[in-house]
């Protein structure tokens, strides 16, 4: 009746071209986010850590 919890079982890090990639993404979909917007969203310094 209910969906499960989703559980994490290892995580690994987005590669700095992965990041890039991303960051691409998110701007072909949404065109008027600003880079300042899209780096609130995606910090530059921050890892990040996909499932």
């Amino acid at each position: 009746m209910f969906k499960k919890a989703v559980e994490a079982k290892s995580q690994q890090r987005l590669s700095g071209a992965d990041r890039k990639k991303l960051k691409r993404t998110v701007k072909d979909k949404f065109p008027r986010a600003s880079d300042s917007d899209l780096d609130t969203l995606l910090p530059p310094k921050l890892s990040i850590k996909y499932q």
